[in-house]
């Protein structure tokens, strides 16, 4: 039974994802965080990093990252999918 602070998680989760990448690729959001994971990496090189465009293996990482995100932590997408059914199992 969803609840008002439930609800209010959500919402909190939905605003803190506005404008982000998905996890696995947030070191694209700023200089700082792409010199953590490229600590050699110039302004240009994150520029010219920045502005390519992406290959399809690196699409598909991407596409599948945001997918098992969703699964996991939005309800809307897993009440829509039907996936709340499931029981994960080791």
């Amino acid at each position: 039974m969803p609840t008002e602070r439930g609800y209010h998680r959500e919402l909190d989760r939905i605003e803190s994802n506005i404008g982000r990448y998905t996890p696995g690729f947030r070191f694209y959001e700023c200089y700082e965080s792409y010199r953590l994971k490229y600590p050699t990496a110039t302004i240009q090189d994150y520029s010219d990093d920045i502005n390519s465009e992406i290959g399809i293996d690196e699409f598909k990482l991407l596409s599948k990252k945001a997918y098992l995100y969703d699964a996991t932590y939005n309800p809307e997408f897993v009440y829509k999918n039907k996936f709340h059914g499931y029981v994960q199992r080791n």
